[in-house]
């Protein structure tokens, strides 16, 4: 593991060289990398987080990798010095936190952006300024792009969630399926890839149903799928509104098991739904190192 976080902020401080002299915004690049070349100065990096999702696993972890770095001399020599900001998962404040950033010469990297609909757009800008990203959740396949030469991430994309989730329906014999749905970029793709490959697999999707982030309540949503027969639900949402999603859906005396995406794999799933949470499947990776 220190390995690894060695390997990323020295990329950070390498790689920025690279293209900086292939973009109009080429003095952005040109006094980032005086600012990672020079072996006097600390290294600042950007972590911008989702409290409302992502503080324990996001701060925390942050927190101690640079405080066992620093501990350790830090990275070439020089300390690591975050800067940490909330974007809560809005795209538009996340556009302004990323220019922000990015203008920010000084800084050299950042981590975070849990949301996809708010890491696209933020990769963007830091690409142009020459700046290295790395996200730790955000799973839209158009991530890694050709041209995003600084962006990065450590989780597979929904193309792989969304496939072996469809693969372990089929291997628990769930041959009837229901499909629901947060309408927003993240669920509606997770949700089409799911449901592609489920189908591929001879799964019947019985019904699909959606709901907008900002629904409180989904008992009539849940009650309009009562008369279509599935052996499991696959729920692609955000969280904390899938874990009330589920809650509402055991009372409604919904007993089928839930699948979900990886946005699911959070505490508040059990802090929220309770009870009502047990049976739920949901993916998440592991590395054995």
């Amino acid at each position: 593991m220190r390995k690894g976080k060695w390997i990323f902020l020295a990329v950070a401080v390498v790689s920025i060289a690279l293209f900086a002299a292939c973009d109009p915004y080429s003095g952005l690049y040109e006094e980032r990398f005086q600012t990672a070349s020079n072996s006097k100065k600390d290294i600042v990096i950007g972590v911008v987080h989702n409290e409302s999702i992502s503080k324990d696993f996001l701060l925390e972890g942050v927190r101690m990798a640079i405080d066992e770095l620093n501990d350790g001399g830090g990275v070439l020599g020089r300390k690591i010095h975050p800067i940490y900001y909330d974007d809560k998962a809005s795209p538009d404040r996340g556009e302004r936190i990323a220019w922000k950033l990015a203008k920010n010469t000084d800084m050299i990297a950042v981590v975070g952006h849990s949301h996809s609909d708010v890491a696209v757009p933020a990769s963007a800008i830091y690409n142009i300024a020459g700046m290295v990203f790395l996200t730790p959740w955000a799973t839209n396949p158009g991530l890694i792009r050709k041209k995003a030469s600084f962006t990065f991430r450590n989780v597979p994309s929904d193309q792989d969630f969304g496939s072996q989730m469809a693969q372990l329906a089929k291997r628990l014999n769930f041959g009837k399926v229901a499909v629901i749905s947060e309408r927003a970029l993240y669920g509606m793709r997770l949700a089409n890839i799911f449901s592609e490959k489920a189908q591929k697999l001879g799964i019947d999707i019985t019904v699909r149903r959606s709901y907008f982030r900002s629904q409180r309540d989904f008992k009539v949503l849940i009650a309009n799928m009562m008369d279509y027969e599935f052996q499991a639900v696959f729920l692609a949402g955000h969280m904390p509104k899938a874990a009330q999603l589920i809650k509402d859906a055991r009372c409604l005396n919904v007993e089928v098991p839930f699948l979900g995406g990886d946005s699911l794999f959070s505490p508040l799933l059990s802090k929220i739904a309770g009870k009502a949470a047990e049976g739920t499947i949901v993916p998440d990776i592991f590395d054995p190192r």
